[in-house]
């Protein structure tokens, strides 16, 4: 599992997250309108002010931490600052409480009409959300903001996806809640796919929640139900992949729809959780090696890579029939961990066929030929 801790803070800290802000780039060129924008609204009712409303807000003129001095320059713009400037005035946002985070990130495009910091503070505010529980209070104006029209479809996306970076149950909780009822047809992909980003880090404390909705979702939910799949395998806990398998294999007829995604998301997905790896090798048949199950499941794992795929596969080899040694050879030949594949040409390790293991000494000659 991923350790629930934000990074150490470095001077390139805001940099590692740029998907969040290429993707809501990407969103905004997406749904950009033919005409030009108009003039951005003032601060929406849907988020109260904290205070009084300056003529530039507080979080902008305030001096940066005393470890930074910044010498009569400080007037400059945030996106003229040297990395340091910007990480120190950043820095200082969040350690904020969480409303006047989220009001400052309002406040970088309405006030300083500076979409560099608000794409910073865009981070800060996921950051913030992951570490710290939302009130019930900050939730609802966030959920205001989403809904309100007057908003950007950019900023509205931007909020969508820092709620689905932050990784917390009660962010994706909101962003499931809003699935029947989307806030706009042309948000209804964004919000789906801020729904996938709480899987980014591989959270496992979320798999209840997307096996939850994965077993409530209605025929309807064609959409819903791909991306859900696609976060259950990422996760790739065991009861996810139990569930997403038993779909996969499902008669036909019986829940089509639940068996498409399913084989969608298990394919689609980089699973590299090891507790995915005794659901996938149940699936591998001894007598039936080139079987639909098999060739899921083993392409899976053969994906996963890593030592205790690789085990599970060879596993699946000692014990398969000499249909297999095609696949042996494939996996001896292209695997990351050919010592495992080298050590089961010990006579004393038992094959089912000895097929297996000729398949197997090819593929490794073969492999060490191509990556001396």
């Amino acid at each position: 599992m991923v350790p629930q801790t934000v990074p150490m803070k470095t001077p390139t800290k805001y940099l590692s997250l740029l998907g969040v802000i290429a993707g809501a780039v990407g969103l905004f060129l997406w749904f950009r309108p033919a005409a030009p924008p108009v003039a951005a609204p003032p601060r929406p009712a849907s988020v109260p002010a904290q205070t009084p409303v300056p003529a530039r807000p507080a979080a902008v003129v305030q001096a940066p931490p005393a470890a930074i001095p910044i010498a009569p320059s400080s007037q400059q713009s945030f996106r003229n600052m040297n990395i340091l400037k910007r990480n120190a005035i950043l820095d200082d946002i969040q350690k904020r409480d969480l409303s006047s985070i989220f009001q400052a990130w309002i406040d970088a495009e309405r006030f300083d009409h500076d979409p560099l910091k608000r794409n910073g503070l865009s981070i800060v505010l996921s950051e913030a959300l992951h570490e710290r529980t939302p009130s019930p209070e900050l939730l609802a104006q966030m959920r205001a903001f989403i809904y309100d029209p007057a908003n950007s479809m950019l900023e509205r996306g931007m909020l969508m996806s820092a709620l689905g970076y932050a990784e917390r149950k009660e962010t994706l909780d909101m962003l499931l809640d809003m699935v029947p009822h989307p806030p706009d047809k042309k948000l209804f992909a964004s919000l789906l796919s801020s729904i996938g980003d709480a899987a980014s880090n591989r959270n496992e404390s979320l798999s209840p929640i997307y096996e939850r909705v994965w077993r409530e979702a209605g025929p309807g939910d064609k959409d819903l139900l791909s991306a859900i799949a696609a976060s259950m395998a990422r996760l790739g806990t065991a009861s996810s992949m139990e569930m997403l398998l038993t779909a996969a294999f499902a008669s036909d007829g019986a829940d089509d729809l639940r068996k498409q995604t399913a084989r969608y998301g298990l394919e689609a997905a980089n699973i590299l959780n090891e507790k995915a790896v005794p659901p996938l090798a149940a699936r591998l048949s001894n007598d039936a090696p080139l079987n639909e199950a098999s060739q899921l499941a083993g392409g899976i794992l053969f994906k996963m890579q890593g030592a205790v795929a690789n085990r599970a596969l060879l596993a699946w080899m000692q014990n398969a029939n000499e249909r297999a040694a095609p696949i042996a050879l494939n996996l001896a030949t292209n695997g990351q961990n050919p010592e495992i594949w080298q050590a089961a040409l010990d006579a004393a390790v038992p094959f089912r066929s000895e097929r297996i293991r000729d398949a197997i000494r090819a593929g490794l000659a073969e492999h060490h030929k191509n990556y001396p």
